[in-house]
Formats: structure tokens, sequence, C-alpha cells
């Protein structure tokens, strides 16, 4: 099965709640007392790359501190198995991001995958642990990848 990245994007129209009646409502205290109305609602398929995800994270557009996620909770075990399958280029599920904002993109669904990209590629923190078949990178970070397969990385496409 192939995954697909989506950006899910609202989008701005100019309906008001008068003429859409499904428009959601929110309260003093910020919690949503209607249904909010799924024809506002945006969802573009695009294909990306590691790079493109790397650069928008090198360039804090991606933001990993959204309310509605939980903290970044993998143990380096389960991080490292998504960079191996990332290096075999084996299918990773799909990314999904609140992309309203051009800028500045909100992880919806992949956050604990796009954090761990994050950690080996840009933060050069993550140490491989655990790899069932390239057992040659065991505690090596991505300093160590920047000629084997830096590159090949940064084309690799997101499915």
């Amino acid at each position: 099965m192939d995954s697909q990245n989506e950006e899910i994007t609202p989008q701005v129209g100019s309906n008001t709640e008068e003429d859409t009646g499904d428009i959601e409502k929110i309260d003093e205290s910020g919690d949503i007392t209607s249904p909010f109305n799924p024809n506002l609602i945006k969802i573009d398929t695009q294909v990306l790359t590691i790079q493109h995800i790397v650069e928008r994270l090198e360039y804090e557009e991606i933001n990993l501190n959204t309310e509605f996620q939980r903290q970044f909770v993998w143990p380096v075990e389960k991080q490292s198995v998504l960079i191996e399958s990332i290096l075999l280029n084996l299918p990773i599920p799909t990314f999904y991001f609140d992309g309203q904002e051009d800028n500045r993109w909100q992880v919806v669904d992949g956050l604990q995958r796009v954090s761990t990209i994050k950690a080996f590629v840009v933060d050069k923190t993550l140490r491989l642990r655990g790899l069932e078949f390239l057992k040659d990178f065991e505690e090596k970070v991505m300093m160590i990848f920047q000629e084997i397969y830096r590159e090949g990385l940064k084309v690799l496409t997101l499915r």
C-alpha cells in the first residue's frame, strides 16, 4: 500500500455563519460548542521528498509543538527502525500537515515520524540502535551518512 503525503488546508471563502449553518462555534472558554463545516476543509495530496521535510524543519517551518498532539515519546529503537526503513526506501505511513499558513505547517498526523527525521537528519543527535538489516550502522549518527546516504535521503520520495 502506497502512502500519500497530504496537506490539510481549510479553504478561505466568503461563507458566513448565516449562509452555512454548520460553522463551529466556540464559547468563551475556548471549547467547541457546535460542529465545524466540512465543506470549508480542502485536502491536497502532494508527493514530498525527505529533503523538503528537512528543509522545512531546518527553517523551523514545521510546528512540532501543537496542542492536539502528544509529545515526542518514541524510544530510540523505534526511531531507528523508521530511519532504517527510510534508508532502505521502504514505504512509511502518510504525513498530514495543516498548511493553512504556507510558511508554517502544523503536524496533524506524523509527529513521531517527523520528530525522528529531525533528530537524525537535522539535529544529528539520534544514534541508531536495534537495526534489523543495516547492522553496520548501529550507534551511528547522521554525520556518518553525509557522503553515503545524504544525497539519497534528499531525493527520497515519501509515498
